[in-house]
C-alpha cells in the first residue's frame, strides 16, 4: 500500500487553487494539474507500506502531539525541473503546524518508518511538469482553514486516475 498523512483542505481552499489552475491553463501554462479531489497538504510520505504495518502509522498518529489550529495560504512558487515545473500555493508560518509534523516524523521514525528527512516547507502542490506558466496568482491567498484532523492517505490508480482515499482519521 502507498500512504502518507495529510491534512485535507477545506472546499473554499480546493475551490481557490482549482481557480488559480485554470487561470494558469489561460494563461497557455501546460502540464499535469492536480485534481480538486486530490488537493491536500502532506505531512509525512511513507510510500510502500505492509498491510501489517498500517497498524503502527495508526499509533504514531494518535500519539503526535497535536492541537486544532489555522493554517493560511500565504505565498505561490515553483521549484524548477527539467521536464517541467512543479507549480505549488504556500502556506504562512505556523509553529503549530511545524510543531505536529515534527511530532509525527518522530512517533514514525519511533515505530521504524523512515519519512522523507527533507525540511518540511508547508505546500500545496498545483501541477507537475508544467510548461508555459508565467506569474503564479496569488488569488488564493489570505484564505485560512482550522485543522482539526489528520488524514492517513491511500494512494492508489483506479482505472488509470491517481486517487486518494483516507483510511483513518485522527481528531486534535
Amino acid at each position: 500500500m502507498r500512504l502518507f498523512v495529510a491534512i485535507n483542505l477545506s472546499d473554499e481552499i480546493k475551490d481557490a487553487l482549482c481557480a488559480v489552475e485554470k487561470e494558469l491553463q489561460a494563461q497557455g501554462a501546460r502540464g499535469n494539474f492536480s485534481k480538486r479531489e486530490n488537493l491536500h497538504l502532506t505531512l509525512a510520505f511513507l510510500g510502500e507500506v505492509e498491510q501489517s504495518r498500517v497498524k503502527a502509522v495508526r499509533e504514531a498518529m494518535a500519539a503526535a502531539e497535536f492541537a486544532p489550529f489555522t493554517v493560511e495560504v500565504a505565498s505561490a512558487g515553483r521549484f524548477k525541473r527539467d521536464e517541467g515545473d512543479i507549480l505549488w500555493i504556500g502556506l504562512g508560518a505556523s509553529r503549530e503546524l511545524t510543531a505536529l509534523q515534527v511530532s509525527l516524523v518522530r512517533e514514525l521514525k519511533a515505530r521504524g518508518f523512515s519519512p522523507d528527512d527533507k525540511p518540511f516547507k508547508p505546500h500545496l502542490t498545483i501541477g507537475r511538469k508544467i510548461t508555459g506558466a508565467g506569474r503564479i496568482p496569488e488569488s488564493a491567498n489570505g484564505l485560512s482553514q482550522r485543522v482539526e484532523s489528520i488524514e492517513l492517505m491511500l494512494s492508489e490508480r483506479i482505472n488509470g486516475k491517481l486517487t486518494y482515499t483516507p483510511i483513518y482519521s485522527r481528531k486534535a
